[in-house]
């Protein structure tokens, strides 16, 4: 597991934001501005659950939930990350629709100044839009998931709104990080697709070996005569052993 300083700090900064959000939004309930405090909670709330996710992908720790069946194999990050997932978004577009809804209104207390003037409605449009699309996608999907079937892929990247179906003729590549740019300090799954296309899944959230599961999507795009094995539980033994290589 990769887990650079920057973003181990990255986190530990986000988790004393939102403790401060949340212990803010205390201070505008005492003062009774009910609106503020409801926007600051929902901002703690936001910001805990992306630090819990990440956090628990860096632990190591993570471990799937699979399923197999004729639509495939699928693999999953634990099931408790759903709601934690869910609420986090739910949460964070609540905070950002009531903001923009009621901030030009001179309803909501706090009031940025300096470049946050511009700063805070700017991102509480982003999280809205985005966020919007990511929950739409969360309560038809969950969280995450890689599907591999005899026909090809299903990838579900619920952090990166990154939603992809494909052939396994349309693979070019298998990589660990994206074909351009660098790593994010994450590990990840990148399946290199024609026309500059790709479809990438964030895996630490899902498995803490993710060098396996890579290895594993790999095996089935290069040996087309073991598919059949995705309808049944033999793909997921072979990725329990590790068995990649044709004996």
């Amino acid at each position: 597991m990769k887990s650079p300083a920057r973003l181990i700090v990255a986190i530990i900064v986000a988790a004393i934001t939102s403790i401060f959000f949340v212990g803010w939004s205390g201070t505008w309930l005492a003062r009774g501005s009910y609106l503020t405090a409801i926007i600051m909670l929902a901002a703690g709330i936001f910001g805990f659950s992306l630090t819990v996710h990440v956090g628990y992908a860096l632990s190591g720790a993570a471990r799937p939930r699979t399923e197999y069946g004729a639509t495939g194999t699928v693999i999953r990050p634990a099931k408790w990350l759903d709601p934690v997932s869910i609420l986090g978004f739910t949460s964070g577009v609540l905070a950002a629709g009531l903001y923009l809804l009621f901030a030009p209104l001179g309803l909501v207390d706090y009031v940025p100044r300096g470049t946050l003037r511009v700063g805070v409605p700017t991102a509480c449009v982003f999280i809205l839009t985005f966020g919007i699309a990511v929950l739409y996608r969360m309560f038809q999907h969950g969280d995450s998931h890689l599907r591999l079937h005899p026909g090809g892929f299903e990838i579900w990247n619920g952090l990166w709104n990154v939603f992809k179906r494909g052939e396994w003729d349309e693979i070019e590549q298998i990589l660990d990080r994206p074909a351009r740019g660098g790593s994010i300090g994450r590990e990840m799954i990148v399946l290199k697709l024609p026309k500059s296309r790709s479809a990438m899944l964030v895996t630490d959230a899902i498995t803490g070996n993710s060098d396996a599961l890579r290895e594993w999507v790999r095996f089935y795009w290069q040996h087309p005569e073991h598919r059949g094995e995705l309808v049944d539980n033999r793909a997921l033994q072979r990725l329990h052993d590790e068995r990649f290589v044709v004996e």
